[in-house]
């Protein structure tokens, strides 16, 4: 099971958006082709397709760093920042 549906549980793929993803997990890629996983830059991305946006809809314009596959690449979470778990925010 990808991890992405344990940062954003009771949702599908399609219906989730950078709003659903907490800022603790780090978000990344996964291609198709070659399942080549690797971290993207959750910021500039939101900053080009708004917080709201839909991951499938951005993920199509994913691009594999491996292989340059273009075609059907997704996200998924590729770990979480640790200060996050160490020092969670305060109530």
């Amino acid at each position: 099971m990808d991890p992405l549906y344990d940062a954003v549980p009771g949702k599908p793929y399609y219906a989730i958006s950078f709003r659903d993803v907490p800022e603790t997990y780090i978000l990344g890629g996964r291609c198709l082709i070659c399942a080549h996983v690797g971290p993207v830059d959750r910021h500039r991305i939101e900053r080009r397709w708004g917080a709201g946006e839909q991951l499938r809809y951005v993920g199509r314009h994913l691009r594999c760093l491996s292989c340059g596959n273009r075609v059907r690449n997704h996200f998924t979470i590729v770990g979480c920042y640790l200060n996050a778990l160490i020092f969670p925010a305060a109530p």
